[in-house]
């Protein structure tokens, strides 16, 4: 039992970061006309995802707290912690990026970088965004 509950968690991370990685695969595809970030709105981004990814945490510990176990829960926790760390590594990559762009370079993992930072955070901000309505839901019987 103990075997299939953390294999459902790793499933979890795993599909949420999965996520992350289409959709930062789309929008780099898509913004190709934009250009390379400049180092400063990578580092507002960082700062912006500090932020959100403190959130984050305490809606996290909240919902975790407050979820009833059913057979889904580890993934779902997995897909909890999975977002949280793409988040994370979402800030990262926006100052590694801004970093990068400070020393002139430009390429590919700029944008790659980029938009994996903006789509974490989305995804980040869109449930601490929606963190009323989840907990009128789930407080009403």
């Amino acid at each position: 039992m103990h075997d299939r509950r953390q294999h459902l968690l790793w499933a979890g991370i795993a599909e949420a970061f999965a996520t992350i990685a289409v959709l930062t695969v789309v929008s780099t595809y898509a913004a190709q006309p934009l250009g390379y970030p400049s180092p400063q709105l990578c580092y507002s981004i960082a700062g912006t995802g500090v932020a959100i990814l403190l959130g984050y945490v305490v809606e996290s510990v909240w919902m975790v707290g407050r979820a009833k176990r059913r057979s889904w829960h580890e993934n779902w926790l997995g897909s909890v912690c999975g977002l949280g760390l793409a988040g994370l590594l979402g800030v990262a990559l926006a100052v590694v990026v801004a970093a990068h762009r400070e020393g002139g370079h430009g390429n590919l993992l700029d944008d790659l970088g980029l938009w994996w930072s903006a789509v974490s955070l989305v995804f980040l901000g869109v449930l601490v965004t929606l963190h009323p309505f989840v907990v009128d839901r789930w407080t009403r019987d």
